[in-house]
């Protein structure tokens, strides 16, 4: 049944604020869906990106070590020998171990045994070859890096 009598204002008021809230929730939770869809493809896509990032790391460092103790090893099997130190030419191949060292792309949490490598190398060359026990001594502590990395 219907009826013909005017509806009051208070009542069409209400049912309007009723309606208006019922649209902003809605309205609300459709914003809330899609936000979380959004959220998630950037997640998403972020992750792969790191893990890519990730795997790079792992193959600079794994790199990184292989080239490391090449170089040294070359190196030191070249300056010395069963009978003692070969100091012909030392201070020429000890330039060339240390430039194949520079040349090295080092991950950073191998920054600081790079520099000692260097620094102990650098130190080398410019040893005079009378001095073969220093010599010996540094050629010791770059065979400790090797054995310690």
């Amino acid at each position: 049944m219907v009826s013909n009598e005017p509806k009051s204002p208070t009542r069409v008021a209400s049912r309007v604020i009723i309606g208006v809230l019922v649209a902003g929730i809605i309205g609300a939770g459709l914003l809330l869906v899609f936000s979380q869809r959004s959220a998630n493809y950037r997640l998403a896509a972020g992750n792969g990106n790191q893990s890519k990032t990730t795997a790079d790391a792992v193959k600079l460092s794994d790199n990184y070590r292989a080239s490391f103790k090449g170089v040294l090893n070359d190196y030191l099997s070249q300056v010395r020998s069963a009978d003692g130190l070969k100091l012909v030419d030392f201070a020429g191949q000890t330039k060339k171990a240390k430039a194949r060292l520079l040349a090295l792309a080092v991950p950073p949490e191998s920054k600081d045994l790079h520099l000692s490598a260097v620094i102990i190398l650098s130190d080398l060359e410019k040893m005079p070859a009378a001095q073969s026990e220093l010599i010996g001594s540094g050629l010791d502590k770059l065979a400790k890096l090797i054995t310690d990395f």
